[in-house]
């Protein structure tokens, strides 16, 4: 499941190489969301969730799909369309 989170102290993702700066909204599997909370880089969400659910797959851009492949470290071609985008990360969750 995909999340987004706050972000209250900025720092550079290592998987990614990106930079998140305070008050940029985080959106990554929920398990990097807790991971980077504890850690104190992400505001913890009331009620014990670490965050939102984002929309399904179908609704977000190439730019967003690739974003999310990209956070994942699923591999995708060099000019990809979105089907084989959303196909690589359905194929990667299981």
């Amino acid at each position: 499941m995909i999340v987004e989170a706050r972000v209250i102290r900025s720092f550079r993702h290592t998987n990614t190489g990106r930079v998140w700066f305070e008050g940029d909204v985080f959106s990554g599997t929920e398990e990097a969301a807790r991971q980077l909370a504890k850690m104190g880089y992400l505001e913890p969400a009331k009620g014990g969730a670490t965050a939102k659910a984002s929309p399904p797959l179908a609704t977000l851009t190439v730019k967003e799909l690739a974003a999310i492949c990209d956070e994942e470290n699923i591999e995708i071609p060099k000019k990809p369309r979105k089907a084989d985008l959303i196909a690589a990360i359905e194929a990667a969750r299981g």
